[in-house]
């Protein structure tokens, strides 16, 4: 009987680790860019009153380009798609807000694709850290290049007061 009862919680586990959810072959890679470990533009690195931690990275529209993560794609992922996620904390002195957190695919053939991704909220309090998130899909045919660069970077084209950036989150998920 005890036999019995032992095969037949055995053949259980078996059949239930076998069914269920199949194994994702998508691959997942995750950045976070806080200024207090990595920054790539000394210039644009500012002590002080960060979102966390104590640095953050700022620009306006004389030095329109912020601190950011570029991602140069392996040939071994240039056959998926990939979805690009990010998440970042981001401030300016005055309303309305301009500046943007730009997520952009660059390959031999120049910027191929991009999005910018903007404070939605029509109330913005100037001076006051506000998170924004988005995505974008880039297609296999878009990254199958023989270099391929997933950018993600801070742009300030208006206005006179900076924009603030600090706390950047990326995640590419590629997948079939």
């Amino acid at each position: 009987m005890k036999k019995t009862i032992v095969i037949i919680a055995c053949a259980s586990v078996a059949l239930i680790s076998c069914s269920g959810n199949k194994h994702s072959n998508d691959i997942i890679i995750s950045q976070e860019i806080n200024m207090e470990h990595r920054f790539i533009n000394p210039d644009n690195k500012v002590e002080n009153n960060a979102h966390s931690g104590k640095y953050y990275t700022s620009v306006d529209s004389i030095h329109v380009y912020s601190t950011g993560y570029a991602y140069v794609l392996p040939d071994s992922l240039k056959n998926k798609n990939v979805t690009v996620y990010v998440s970042a904390w981001v401030r300016e002195q005055e309303a309305p807000f301009e500046g943007e957190v730009n997520i952009g695919l660059t390959t031999t053939k120049g910027t191929v694709g991009w999005h910018g991704i903007k404070v939605k909220d029509k109330n913005y309090t100037p001076n006051q850290w506000i998170q924004v998130k988005d995505s974008i899909k880039f297609t296999s045919t878009q990254i199958n290049d023989s270099f391929s660069e997933i950018g993600v970077i801070g742009i300030k084209n208006n206005g006179r007061d900076k924009l603030d950036i600090d706390d950047i989150q990326i995640k590419y998920k590629f997948s079939k």
